[in-house]
């Protein structure tokens, strides 16, 4: 920044520096400046800085050196006539007060004091002292000395980027903006652009000024524009319209049809001829880039339509009398006169009258002749028929006599049929103490098989449990040296046939096609060369979930999700791979300690069946008729019934086991003597509200064990519904965060992010703290409990 004195001698006059002040001073980027009343200089820099020289030392103004002054860049400075300094920024704008000892106060204004704007670059002051600013893409923003009042293109600025503001004469303010010079007049804004002069197109008006002879000077990017006053006049000459052209079918319309038009006689086309362009100019003694056109073509448009466009398109107008009007309009709204085309699109042969009326005739005959044939017809039918009722009737006569004989035969058969049942109820009490014994041997082998080594891979140790289907041995892979489950098979009842052998084989296959951390592992299974079948599993380490209700007799509600989500999960995983569990209660529901902490696994798919898996013959035969594989206590119905079922069989059998863990006990509970009432009860009944049990639990987790309990497979949610209805009654839901974790008091939930687990099934995997292992041992069910092969009663079915 430099000051300079003019000095005069004679006729020259001569400039000379007194003053250099630069970056030494604190000065850098300067961007403009202003003299206060006390003589101090103000200088806006480009940097952060505000800097004031009082003819003596510079001291700078900044964010790092006064709290509460922002750090912005400055882009403008002025001072209105109390003396205050006005400083543009780029977000929003500084008001500086020189007090009466000389100290400056300043205050900010952004957008908390209604200043909006963005890079102010230019700050005027009015006659009546209103404070105008200019920003960049922001608008116009008035300062009255209370509020901000802010002007857009909603306001009809022509650009909200505005650079400049100038009164002249009082109360007329011109804009300067991106698009030329706005005349600001009593609340209304009226652009001059490139059409009048302005400034070129694509072109920027920067600043203005009004010279002593009241003509208006415009800075643009291509130079000075100069304004006169004086010469804008507006024309008061209205348009004229004139057509130009018509195109039929895309083609040039005949001279001689246009001439017609063009004299306003109707003229008509065939209804192939029926695509028009009507082509028109408006005439006028100002830009004529500035006429609009409106045009109708009545019959087809119900309002005027206003464009820019010099023609107007009517394709596959439908037959009919047409009437095109146009106008044109300039850009002080003064419209031409009306010219107008009449034309007519004749109809098609097909909607002519005489076509009409002679199409009926023609189908009225055809319909009468059809209607005679088909009376006709329906006589000689009627007549063939009355003969074959009479051969029918003698002929079931005959069937008559013939069936009386047989029925006296069947009756015989039926005797023969009674006694051979007698002997077949004989030889089934004979086959059950078989059974026994085979079950008694299989007992004692069982206390021996620790020891013996399995396929030359596992050597078994000691026996850890049994289920329905076979024991399970804890033991040892001889060559990996590594802790397994083997499972052997157990013969009862009907197990002891080929399809035992595949149920139990299956279960293998079924466990592997379930891929999830809550499904226990299977890694091997076969048939030894002495023919005993074999599953090798992972370790569990443990208690059921079973040993756990019977020692604690009911759960929380947070401890039941805990158990509840990951059980959904991993059924959903294998419901989604066509694999039906059909066995869901609290001993197939593994509470593994694992060094991670507690891991939820569901055990046991030995008796689940692939729906729909065409490429195993075997599973065909799996289930016979007239028995069901599972627990009947935590049955649904339809398989209680033996009616088709699917994945909601096990969201059944999910609703008793919840109910059981919220109450201690099962919705309906039977003893082994009367073991015909549960299957009638889960058929028929309806359990006691949890409510009237424990008034504690909310009335919406009712609902919800309630709907996996419903009688109709259609009303129950599938395994994914359940879950995330009861982790949104209990509040996890709505802690899930953008990236899918959950916190509540009870532990941790997680989302598994893996392309198998999509964002709806985020809340199913649920990770629970770690926890001190129980020290019970499994507890052993009794017989009506476990799993069992049933055979229902035909008339039960």
């Amino acid at each position: 920044v430099f000051a300079f004195e003019k000095k005069r001698q004679g006729e020259t006059i001569s400039l000379q520096k007194v003053i250099g002040l630069g970056a030494k001073d604190g000065i850098n980027r300067p961007i403009s400046l202003v003299e206060d009343n006390l003589g101090q200089i103000w200088v806006a820099t480009y940097a952060t800085d505000l800097v004031c020289y009082n003819g003596h030392i510079t001291k700078s103004y900044n964010g790092n050196k006064m709290k509460g002054f922002p750090e912005t860049r400055f882009l403008s400075i002025n001072v209105n006539r109390k003396g205050q300094i006005w400083v543009g920024a780029y977000e929003g704008a500084i008001k500086i007060t020189i007090e009466e000892d000389g100290s400056p106060s300043f205050k900010y204004y952004f957008s908390k004091e209604g200043l909006s704007a963005k890079r102010i670059q230019n700050i005027y002051q009015d006659s009546i002292g209103n404070i105008w600013f200019s920003s960049d893409n922001s608008g116009l923003f008035k300062w009255d000395g209370k509020i901000f009042t802010r002007y857009s293109t909603l306001d009809g600025l022509s650009s909200n980027t505005t650079y400049a503001v100038l009164e002249a004469p009082k109360n007329t303010f011109w804009v300067a903006t991106s698009k030329g010079v706005d005349k600001f007049v009593n609340g209304q804004f009226k652009n001059y652009n490139y059409n009048d002069g302005a400034a070129q197109k694509s072109s920027d008006v920067k600043s203005m000024m009004v010279d002593e002879d009241n003509n208006f000077w415009f800075a643009t990017s291509f130079g000075l524009k100069k304004y006169l006053p004086s010469f804008d006049y507006e024309v008061k000459t209205p348009p004229t319209i004139e057509i130009e052209s018509i195109k039929l079918n895309q083609e040039p319309l005949k001279y001689s049809k246009y001439a017609e038009l063009i004299q306003n006689k109707a003229v008509s086309f065939p209804y192939f001829e029926n695509n028009f362009e009507f082509n028109f100019l408006g005439i006028s003694f100002i830009n004529e880039d500035l006429l609009f056109y409106k045009h109708k073509l009545e019959g087809f448009d119900k309002d005027w339509l206003m464009t820019k466009e010099r023609s107007a398109k009517y394709p596959n107008l439908a037959p009919g009398n047409y009437l095109f009007k146009v106008k044109s309009l300039n850009k002080n709204g003064l419209e031409s006169e009306v010219k107008t085309l009449q034309i007519q699109v004749e109809k098609p042969f097909w909607l002519q009258l005489w076509f009409l009326i002679l199409s009926s005739i023609s189908i009225m005959t055809f319909v009468y002749g059809g209607y005679t044939y088909q009376i006709r017809k329906i006589e000689r039918k009627k007549q063939q028929l009355e003969i074959v009722v009479q051969e029918r009737t003698n002929e079931v006569i005959a069937q008559k006599d013939e069936l009386e004989s047989k029925n006296q035969e069947l009756n015989q058969k039926n005797e023969e049929l009674k006694k051979k049942n007698e002997e077949l109820i004989k030889s089934k009490g004979e086959l059950l103490q078989s059974n026994q014994k085979i079950e008694a041997i299989f007992s004692a082998l069982s206390d021996l098989l620790p020891g013996t080594i399995l396929d030359n891979k596992y050597r078994l140790e000691d026996k850890i449990g049994s289920g329905g289907f076979g024991i399970v041995f804890r033991a040892t892979h001889i060559n990996l040296n590594r802790d397994v489950a083997v499972k052997v098979f157990r013969p009862l009842d009907n197990n002891v046939t080929v399809e035992a052998l595949e149920r139990f084989q299956m279960e293998g296959v079924s466990a592997c096609r379930v891929n999830h951390p809550n499904a226990i592992s299977i890694l091997d299974s076969g048939i030894t060369p002495t023919g005993i079948p074999y599953l090798v599993m992972e370790l569990l380490k443990g208690h059921t979930l079973n040993v756990e209700l019977r020692k604690k007799g009911c759960l929380s509600i947070e401890r039941c999700a805990e158990i509840l989500l990951p059980i959904c999960n991993a059924l959903s995983k294998a419901h989604a791979a066509g694999i039906i569990h059909r066995d869901i209660k609290p001993d197939n529901i593994f509470l593994h300690n694992s060094p991670n902490g507690e891991i939820v696994k569901v055990v046991d798919f030995g008796i689940a069946k692939l729906l729909g898996d065409a490429t195993s013959a075997s599973s065909k035969n799996l289930t016979q008729a007239g028995s069901i594989v599972g627990t009947p206590i935590y049955m649904a119905p339809e398989r209680l019934s033996n009616k088709p079922y699917d994945g909601k069989a096990d969201v059944y059998s999910l609703g008793v086991m919840l109910y059981e863990m919220l109450i201690g006990h099962t919705p309906f509970q039977a003893s082994k003597e009367n073991f015909w009432s549960i299957i009638s009860l889960h058929l028929t009944e309806t359990p006691q509200p949890l409510r009237e049990q424990n008034t504690i639990i909310p009335k919406e987790i009712e609902d919800i064990v309630f709907q996996a309990l419903s009688k109709n497979p259609v009303d129950r949610p599938v395994t994914k519904d359940l879950a995330e209805k009861f982790a949104s009654a209990i509040g996890f839901k709505k802690q899930v965060d953008a990236a899918g974790s959950l916190r509540v008091d009870l532990g941790e939930v997680t989302a598994n992010n893996t392309q198998d687990t999509d964002i709806a099934t985020k809340i199913l995997i649920v990770k629970t703290p770690q926890k001190s292992p129980l020290t019970t041992t499994p507890h052993k069910t009794d017989s009506f409990e476990t799993k069992a092969t049933l055979h229902l009663p035909k008339g039960l079915i």
